[in-house]
């Protein structure tokens, strides 16, 4: 434990897995867990960043599911429109998304 109590012994706190605050509700396409379905609310971003989102798919309405994680969380793989593509974890910060509820 650090000095504080709070962390491991380097201080640095331990993840208690990945991106689990995105249970519900609304988020960012980098806070889904994987296989969680949303839907685009918006688009963040400016320039070439927010053209190239645009180009890939993500336009408002468009539902979206996380399909998977690189080893070590960086690019993500998402299904959009059909396909899927692979884009960095910061540009998929500049997408709004509101959750599909999961019905069982």
């Amino acid at each position: 434990m650090s000095w504080f109590g709070l962390g491991n012994r380097h201080g640095r706190q331990k993840r208690q897995g990945h991106c689990r605050r995105f249970l519900k509700g609304t988020g960012t396409l980098a806070e889904m867990n994987i296989g969680q379905k949303a839907r685009v609310v918006r688009i963040g971003g400016s320039g070439q960043i927010r053209h190239r989102l645009i180009d890939l798919g993500f336009r408002t309405g468009e539902t979206v599911e996380m399909i998977r994680t690189a080893p070590l969380r960086d690019p993500i793989e998402i299904a959009i429109n059909g396909g899927r593509i692979s884009i960095r974890r910061s540009e998929a910060a500049l997408v709004n998304v509101e959750l599909i509820p999961a019905y069982k």
